[in-house]
């Protein structure tokens, strides 16, 4: 049963800092920051309330980031524009654009699914992750190997799970607590688009109208052209990187440390928080265009 209140916990705020040039002799340009933090005790209150990630159970429901925690942003852009000719000529615009963001928030918990992950015993499996001193404070469960696993002993796991916390910015801050609610987040994308637009321009007629043919091409994370791996997303190998095997005889959980897949096809213990997400979205496009602008 939730039980639901009003509250005056919470808040949010937002400030942008902009630098600008407005555009003279064919260059402008301009770079903006914006810091903005949000907290809440939940984003929505209705039945997805059950799946809010917490310690206590929802009825005891702590301040957090938000969902929409925005932290960090800068943008920018610089074009110039050079023109050439009179009667027969045209002009060349190359511009730059810049979006660089901190990552998106991150809740660790124990797995979903599996009635041994309800470790605080609310009926719900959403309970935060608890990040020990040294990973030999919990107890591990041999993992049985497999045709692409060796298998790994509780020691291993234990060394695993410290390295792999110690590889996290963030896990590693939290020894000795539990992991917040979107606590977490992942790490910066940075992002490069360029522009060319190239126009030929005829004056006709008695007026001498300039009538225009303009090229234009778009190089989206033109970076990741120059470098494949400039202009990647990441994405979590898990957020669930501990799951419940059993409760022994004393009422302790027994873990087991998760594993992930190599590109090779093999699997590993758990070592790297984040991986290179490989994506049509975090490869370089183009787009080109094509016009024609008859004169006035």
């Amino acid at each position: 049963m939730f039980v639901l209140k009003n509250t005056t916990k919470g808040s949010s705020y937002t400030a942008t800092f902009k630098l600008e040039k407005t555009v003279s002799k064919g260059f402008g340009g301009m770079v903006a920051y914006t810091y903005g933090m949000a907290k809440d005790i939940q984003s929505v209150g209705s039945t997805v309330q059950a799946n809010i990630p917490t310690v206590a159970g929802q009825n005891y429901l702590t301040t957090s980031y938000s969902d929409n925690d925005i932290r960090h942003r800068i943008s920018g852009y610089a074009s110039y524009r050079f023109e050439y000719g009179d009667k027969i000529g045209g002009s060349t615009t190359i511009s730059l654009g810049m979006v660089s963001t901190s990552g998106s928030k991150i809740s660790y918990t124990y797995p979903t699914s599996g009635g041994g992950n309800d470790l605080n015993g609310d009926g719900q499996n959403n309970d935060l992750l608890y990040v020990p001193n040294q990973a030999s404070d919990l107890l591990f469960a041999p993992i049985a190997a497999s045709s692409s696993f060796a298998g790994a002993t509780p020691a291993e796991q234990q060394a695993a799970f410290d390295a792999y916390i110690e590889g996290n910015d963030y896990l590693k801050t939290r020894r000795g607590e539990y992991a917040e609610r979107n606590g977490g987040y992942f790490p910066w994308l940075t992002r490069f688009d360029l522009t060319v637009v190239q126009e030929f321009s005829v004056k006709v007629g008695a007026k001498e109208k300039r009538n225009t043919i303009q090229l234009r091409a778009d190089i989206l994370n033109v970076g990741n052209l120059i470098n494949d791996k400039w202009g990647v997303s990441y994405q979590a190998t898990t957020t669930a990187p501990l799951s419940v095997a059993s409760i022994n005889a004393q009422g302790q959980p027994v873990y087991r440390l998760a594993t992930q897949t190599q590109s090779d096809g093999t699997t590993t213990l758990l070592k790297d928080s984040f991986i290179k997400s490989a994506t049509i979205d975090n490869v370089w496009q183009m787009q080109l265009g094509i016009r024609y602008i008859f004169g006035n």
